[in-house]
């Protein structure tokens, strides 16, 4: 048997193990990091655009509203803490707060009873600010999942550009608030919806994120990954990626692999 072929893939395991209790260590001491979320701006901001709510209508009693061509102006990232809450997954909780979104769009509103009919339509900008969430994100096997997430209720402020308001209008603006404020609110909100989609469509984002604050050990299922280094210990086999050998699985016949 070609000793040289099983001793470097033995020793590389030894190794591993040595890096594992040392970062192991270090993860165990090191729970809540303040993340900095400006380098990921771009790519939060993308993820609002890809799903946002351009248009809806609603109906209250004899009266009828609709929100139009709803487009962002200015995003502020919420500021952020990444907290271990399970190492075996790896799971963590990321807790945002703070962000801010402003943004426009046209309203109209049409109240019909047997005696008053009247509509009107304008240009209002918004500011929805206190945007707060917290959702675990688990990292299994190289992969990014999101799990249950949850978000505060924001503060939505709605100012028309036009002039000449009456009661109306006044009151349509207020159900308008009441009713975006509904909509981005809650597990089943659009913050969380947003967040979630964040999480699973920009996965090497979220995994640079949380290598940045806790390192790139990923212990699963019994294996040892460690994602930027190239060897890969999953289900009792041994995969040095770089390396150009691959030993998946334990096998009796292993002198059918390595002759002497």
């Amino acid at each position: 048997m070609n000793m040289s072929v099983v001793t470097i893939p033995v020793l590389s395991f030894l190794c591993l193990l040595c890096l594992v209790g040392h970062s192991q260590a270090q993860v165990n001491s090191e729970v809540a990091k303040d993340v900095d979320m400006n380098g990921l701006k771009p790519l939060l901001l993308t993820e609002i655009k890809r799903n946002i709510q351009a248009y809806f209508r609603r109906t209250h009693n004899d009266l009828i509203y609709e929100v139009r061509n709803f487009q962002i102006t200015d995003f502020v990232p919420p500021r952020t803490y990444l907290t271990l809450r399970r190492r075996f997954p790896p799971t963590y909780e990321w807790i945002g707060f703070n962000a801010q979104v402003y943004g426009r769009f046209d309203w109209f509103y049409d109240y019909r009873t047997w005696w008053v009919q009247q509509s009107n339509r304008g240009l209002a900008s918004v500011a929805i600010t206190r945007i707060g969430f917290s959702v675990y994100i688990t990292r299994e096997r190289g992969f990014i999942t999101a799990g249950y997430c949850t978000s505060r209720r924001p503060s939505v402020a709605i100012r028309s550009r036009d002039s000449g308001l009456n009661w109306l209008d006044f009151y349509v603006i207020q159900l308008l608030e009441n009713e975006i404020e509904t909509l981005l609110t809650g597990p089943d909100g659009v913050i969380c919806s947003y967040v979630r989609g964040f999480i699973e469509r920009q996965g090497r984002a979220v995994s640079d994120m949380i290598d940045d604050n806790f390192g790139g050990i990923d212990i699963t299922g019994g294996g040892i990954d460690i994602t930027g280094g190239g060897i890969d210990i999953t289900g009792g086999g041994i995969d040095i990626t770089g390396g150009g050998k691959d030993i998946t699985r334990r096998r009796d016949d292993s002198d059918d692999e390595f002759d002497d």
